[in-house]
This record gives C-alpha cells, structure tokens and sequence, in this order.
C-alpha cells in the first residue's frame, strides 16, 4: 500500500511532537496565567490552542484536545490552580539555585 501525502504528513506531525510532563489541564491553566500577565500575547487563544494541539502531546495520547485545553484554560480547576503554582514554585526555586 502507497502512502499519501495526507498519510506521510500526519506520520510526520505525530512524531515530531514534543513531550509534555505535565497535564493538559496544567497546561491550559498555566497558559492562562502566561496570557493574563502579557508574558506571551496570541494572536488569538483559539491559535495558541491549535499550536499547542498541532505540537505537543501529552503522557496520556499523542492527541491534545483543543477543547481540553480550551476548557482548562477558562474554567481551572481549584486542584489545577494549586498544581500550576507548586510548578511555578518549583521553576523558581530552579532559577534561584541556578542564577549564577
């Protein structure tokens, strides 16, 4: 059987995308919080959801659901909140043993 273009280029895309180590759900929060204080400023957050979903995938599938993140991003959890600022923490103190 002979690939197509469409088969080769969802082969590519597949593995080409890149690990996340942390949940959709972290990540849809945490993109929330880097959005609400202007560190990174979308064009749109529909494009930075399809960006996410076109290049990440996470532990659980090769497929990040714009939704998921789209869901996560306006309605974290109060369990999400703390989880993204234990991540926060934990990049700080990285950054304060790191800094010189």
């Amino acid at each position: 059987m002979e690939d197509t273009p469409q088969s080769l280029l969802t082969a590519t895309n597949k593995k080409n995308k890149h690990n996340l180590n942390t949940s959709v759900a972290n990540l849809g929060c945490f993109l929330r919080v880097l959005v609400d204080t202007s560190y990174i400023e979308p064009t749109s957050k529909q494009a930075l959801f399809r960006l996410v979903h076109e290049n990440f995938k996470s532990k659980e599938s090769d497929e990040v659901s714009i939704q998921n993140i789209s869901n996560n991003y306006y309605s974290p959890l109060p369990t999400t909140w703390e989880a993204v600022k234990d991540d926060v923490l934990n990049i700080l103190n990285y950054i304060q043993k790191n800094k010189n």
